[in-house]
C-alpha cells in the first residue's frame, strides 16, 4: 500500500484503499476534496481500482468537482469540471468546491453563497447552472451530509444552525486530524480499528 504514495500524484489505489477501510470501520460517509477529472497518470488499471471502491459504496463517497473560468472569444466564462465520468457511473457523488472570498481573502461562507453570487451576477451562469442536473449545483458539504444520510433525519436542534457562515461547533479536538498513511499502514491501521478511529464518523481526505 505504501507504494501507492511513493511518487506525487499519489495513485487513486491509494484512495481507494482508504475508502474501503474507513467504511469497513463504519465511517458514514467520505469526502474526497480531490478534483479527479483526468485520468490517472499511472494508468487505466489505478482509476479501476478507485472505480470499484466507489461501487461497493454508491452514494457514499463524495467527489470535489468545481466551477472554473474558460478563457474563450467571447470572454471569460465558467466551465464545470467534475470527476471522470468513470467515478460517477460507479456511485460517486460530485461536490462544488468553489467558496467566496471575503475581503480580508479569507472563507467565511459556505460554497452555496458562492452559487447565489454567481446566478444573481450574470444571467447567462444563471441558465447554466439551470440547465445542470442537480447533483452538479450541490456543495461538496451538502453532498457529504447527504452521503452519510444525516439530512433527513437532521434533528430539529440542526435546523436552527443553519445559515450562510461557517462557524465550528464543538471543544477542541472535536475534528479530528489522523495522517493519511497511517490509514494504509497495517501496523497503524490496527491501532485505528481498536480505537474505533473511524466509526460513525465523516471522514474528509
Amino acid at each position: 500500500a505504501f507504494a501507492s504514495i511513493q511518487q506525487w500524484p499519489w495513485q487513486r489505489q491509494a484512495y481507494a484503499i482508504a475508502i474501503d477501510r474507513v467504511m469497513e470501520a463504519g465511517a458514514k460517509a467520505v469526502a474526497v476534496d480531490l478534483i479527479l477529472d483526468r485520468p490517472s497518470v499511472w494508468g487505466p488499471d489505478d482509476d479501476d481500482f478507485l472505480q470499484y471502491a466507489l461501487e461497493r459504496y454508491p452514494g457514499r463517497i463524495v467527489l470535489a468537482s468545481s466551477f472554473d473560468d474558460s478563457a474563450n472569444d467571447s470572454g471569460l466564462t465558467l466551465q464545470l469540471v467534475t470527476p471522470r465520468p468513470q467515478f460517477l457511473q460507479a456511485g460517486g457523488t460530485p461536490g462544488i468546491i468553489n467558496y467566496p472570498f471575503e475581503s480580508n481573502e479569507r472563507i467565511h461562507r459556505f460554497a452555496q453563497v458562492w452559487l447565489q453570487r454567481q446566478a444573481e451576477q450574470d444571467g447567462v451562469v444563471q441558465s447554466f447552472f439551470n440547465s445542470l442536473p442537480d447533483s452538479f449545483t450541490q456543495t461538496f458539504v451538502e453532498q457529504a451530509i447527504t452521503a452519510a444520510q444525516l439530512g433527513p433525519e437532521a434533528p430539529e436542534d440542526l435546523e436552527s444552525l443553519r445559515g450562510d457562515q461557517i462557524f465550528f461547533y464543538g471543544p477542541k479536538g472535536t475534528f479530528q486530524y489522523e495522517s493519511f498513511w497511517t490509514v494504509l499502514d497495517p501496523q497503524n491501521w490496527q491501532v485505528h480499528l481498536r480505537q474505533n478511529t473511524f466509526r460513525d464518523k465523516i471522514v474528509l481526505i
